[in-house]
C-alpha cells in the first residue's frame, strides 16, 4: 500500500509495518494506525507517521 507522509513524501508500506493503538495516542485518540519511518542519514530519530493523515507525524527516539 502507498501512503503520503509529512516529511518523506509517498512511501510504500506493508500491512505488517502498521502499529495499531486501539485507543489512540494521548491527545490524538481518533488516530490509531501508524508506522515507524526511518530518517535517512540519522540513526537516532524516526517518525511515528499516521497512515491515514499525512500531516500527523511525531518525531520519536529510543530512550535506551
Amino acid at each position: 500500500m502507498k501512503i503520503k507522509t509529512k516529511y518523506q513524501g509517498d512511501i510504500e508500506i506493508t500491512q505488517d509495518q502498521i502499529i495499531s493503538f486501539p485507543q489512540g495516542i494521548l491527545g490524538f485518540e481518533e488516530h490509531k494506525d501508524f508506522i515507524i519511518v526511518s530518517i535517512e542519514g540519522n540513526s537516532y530519530f524516526k517518525f511515528l507517521q499516521n497512515i491515514h493523515h499525512e500531516y500527523i507525524s511525531f518525531l520519536v527516539i529510543n530512550p535506551w
